[in-house]
C-alpha cells in the first residue's frame, strides 16, 4: 500500500495504467465497412443450402441524362454489375467471363419505367407513376390515379380515365396478354363500406368500353390469374379457389376433388404457361395448420403438395407464385419461422428439386428462360437490391440498380 507521502506518486501511477488501458482499446483493428458500389461476390450453389448475400445501399445520386451500366470483374473473378450513376467499377482485370445477353428487363424508379437494352444502355419509357403496368406490346401502360384506372399511349402521350363515372373505386389492374385489348382489376361501389381491397372481379376494354363486374356475390381476396387460353381466370373468392369462364361464369375449384381433403384456405393462383396445371398457396391442417406450395393437373384432376413449413403468420397472405415460361420451374415465397428458410424458392415441378435462393420476392423470368432477376433484402428485411440468376447453375449476380428502382417486367 501507499503511504500519505506516496501519493503524488499514487496520483502518477493511477494515470499512467488508465493511459495505457485507452491505448489498448484504441488500437484494436475495428470492422471497416465496405464502400458503396463495392461489388458482392458472386456464388454457385445448386443445393437448397441457404446463401443469402449480402447487400450495399448505392448513395443518394440523382439519375441525370444517360448512364451506362457496367459489367466488371470483382478482384476475385467474379462478375458484377453496376446500373447506378456515379459508382465505378473497382480498377481489376478484364473479364473473361463474357457479359450476359440481358435486353428486355423493366425496372421503374421515381422518374418512370426504363428499359435495359441490349447494350446494357437504360432507356426511359415513360415519365409514369409508381405502380404503372406495361402493356404487352409495350405501346400503352396502365396506372391507378384516385379511384380510377388510366391508359396513356407511350408514343402519343395521350392519356384517359377508363372508369371515370362508373361510381366504384379500383384497383389491381392488369392486362391480360391472351385477350388482347382486355384489362381485368378489382372494382367495388364508392358509397359502400366495401373496401379498398381488391375489390370484385372486374373487366373493361383498353377503349373504355365494356365495363363489367364478373362476380358480383364475393369480393376477392387476392390477384386474379388470367389464363393463357384467353378464356379463365383463376381466383381467390372469399378464401376458397375459383376459376371464372368467359361468356360462362364463375365456378368453384374443389381441392377435395383433387385428393386434397385438408385445404383450410387457399390463394394466390398462377397458371402454367400451357395452362393445364394451376399452382395456389393452401393452407393445410395435417395435424398442424402448415403453409404449402399445391399444384393442381386440371387434365387428371390430381395435385401434388411441396415444401410445406410452418409460418410465421405475419405479412397477410403470399404472393402468387411464378412460372418459367417453359413451365419447368417455380419460384415462391416463403414466411418460414425457420429464419433460414425464409424467402425465395425455386423448384423443379417435375423432379422436385428445389433450390434456396435467399431473402428476396417479386421473381421475373425471363422470355428465354435462362434468367431470373428478384428483389433480394437483408436479413432484417432491409437494403433491397436486384439479384440476378443463371437458371440451373444458379450462378449468382449482384445488380446496382438506381436508388429506389425495381425490375417490374421482362419483355422480349
Amino acid at each position: 500500500m501507499f503511504t500519505k507521502n506516496d501519493t503524488p506518486f499514487a496520483l502518477s501511477f493511477f494515470i499512467f495504467m488508465i493511459m495505457v488501458l485507452w491505448l489498448a482499446v484504441a488500437c484494436v483493428p475495428a470492422e471497416v465497412e465496405p464502400s458503396f458500389g463495392e461489388p458482392v461476390p458472386v456464388t454457385r450453389d445448386g443445393s437448397p443450402t441457404p446463401f443469402p448475400l449480402p447487400t450495399e445501399t448505392a448513395p443518394a445520386i440523382e439519375l441525370v441524362g444517360s448512364v451506362t451500366p457496367t459489367p466488371y470483374e470483382t478482384p476475385d473473378g467474379e462478375l458484377a454489375l453496376s446500373l447506378t450513376p456515379g459508382i465505378e467499377p473497382p480498377a481489376v482485370p478484364p473479364t473473361p467471363t463474357p457479359v450476359p445477353p440481358f435486353p428486355g428487363m423493366i425496372y421503374q424508379d421515381g422518374l418512370g419505367l426504363w428499359r435495359v437494352a441490349g447494350d446494357w444502355q437504360p432507356e426511359l419509357l415513360a415519365e409514369l407513376p409508381v405502380g404503372a403496368i406495361l402493356s404487352p406490346d409495350g405501346r400503352q401502360a396502365l396506372y391507378l390515379s384516385g379511384d380510377d384506372i388510366w391508359l396513356v399511349e407511350l408514343d402519343s402521350r395521350k392519356e384517359r380515365n377508363l372508369t371515370v363515372g362508373s361510381g366504384r373505386g379500383h384497383c389491381c389492374a392488369q392486362w391480360w396478354p391472351e385477350r388482347p385489348g382486355t384489362i381485368i382489376f378489382g372494382s367495388w361501389p364508392l358509397d359502400s363500406d366495401l373496401g379498398p381491397t381488391t375489390g370484385f372481379l372486374s373487366a373493361i376494354q383498353s377503349d373504355g368500353g365494356g365495363y363489367t363486374v364478373l362476380d358480383e356475390e364475393v369480393q376477392s381476396n387476392g390477384l386474379p390469374a388470367t389464363g393463357p387460353d384467353g378464356q379463365r381466370i383463376a381466383y381467390d373468392r372469399g378464401g376458397s379457389s375459383w376459376i371464372y369462364r368467359w361468356d360462362v361464369g364463375p365456378e368453384p375449384l374443389d381441392p377435395a376433388a383433387y385428393g386434397l381433403t385438408n385445404v383450410v384456405r387457399i390463394g394466390g393462383p398462377a397458371w402454367s404457361p400451357d395452362g393445364r396445371q394451376l399452382a395456389w398457396t393452401v393452407a393445410i391442417e395435417d395435424p398442424d395448420w402448415q403453409i404449402a406450395l399445391a399444384i393442381f393437373d386440371l387434365e387428371s384432376q390430381s395435385a401434388w403438395l411441396h415444401h410445406p413449413y410452418y409460418n410465421t403468420g405475419r405479412g397477410g397472405w403470399f404472393p402468387p407464385p411464378a412460372w418459367s415460361p417453359d413451365g419447368r420451374w417455380l419460384a415462391f415465397v416463403t414466411e418460414d419461422l425457420d429464419a433460414a428458410m425464409r424467402g425465395l424458392w425455386a423448384i423443379d415441378v417435375e423432379e422436385g428439386d428445389e433450390i434456396y435462393l435467399g431473402f428476396g420476392n417479386k421473381p421475373l423470368w425471363s422470355p428465354d428462360n435462362r434468367w431470373l432477376v428478384y428483389q433480394g433484402f437483408s436479413e432484417q428485411g432491409q437494403d433491397p437490391t436486384a439479384r440476378l440468376v443463371e437458371v440451373g447453375s444458379w450462378y449468382m449476380i449482384q445488380m446496382y440498380l438506381p436508388p429506389g428502382a425495381m425490375a417490374v417486367d421482362w419483355v422480349e
